[in-house]
């Protein structure tokens, strides 16, 4: 292991903190939200790399770095798009079956998994809470970790206003 400051790190430069891993599979496990907030460089997201990585048996991991977004839409279509390239995804059945009989915009299908293109008319928040709950009866939970949402939040306020942020938090809260 070499003791890198900078960028994020992963596998064999990961600095193993044993009790704060733990904690966070015990918060996971308990169904609560986790928010991780620290200041800079000090292995916020080395520790998401990690969990990522690691999964428990029952548990799939999704991590998204989300802070170019700015606005929700694209904030969902994002999220829909990697959460149907992750293998938790393409292996389910209700998912393929979902999208045969929901077709958006789709950009490209491939081995990778399917992407849909940008369509201001379709609500891809829509798209994840019907996939969402096609995955609830799957025999995993899915994890989803978002790097930088602050920052998101920010973006969308700074690019809309307060009533888009709070309509925004409002939606996630409901998707939770």
């Amino acid at each position: 292991m070499k003791n890198r400051v900078g960028p994020p790190v992963s596998g064999d430069d990961f600095f193993h903190r044993d009790e704060l891993i733990e904690r966070a599979w015990n918060i996971i496990e308990s169904g609560n939200h986790i928010l991780i907030a620290a200041p800079r460089r000090v292995g916020k997201t080395s520790l998401m790399y990690y969990l990522r990585d690691n999964p428990k048996d029952r548990y799939a991991v999704l991590y998204m770095i989300t802070e170019s977004i700015n606005n929700e839409n694209e904030f969902y279509r994002l999220l829909v798009n990697k959460l149907l390239k992750t293998e938790y995804v393409k292996k389910s059945y209700k998912i393929l079956t979902f999208l045969e009989r929901h077709k958006p915009t789709i950009k490209k299908v491939g081995p990778d998994g399917v992407e849909f293109g940008v369509s201001e008319k379709h609500d891809y928040r829509e798209m994840m809470i019907r996939i969402m709950k096609a995955l609830v009866l799957e025999d995993k939970k899915l994890i989803i970790m978002l790097d930088e949402f602050p920052k998101t939040l920010e973006n969308i306020i700074e690019d809309s206003d307060d009533i888009a942020g709070r309509h925004f938090l409002h939606s996630m809260r409901e998707l939770r």
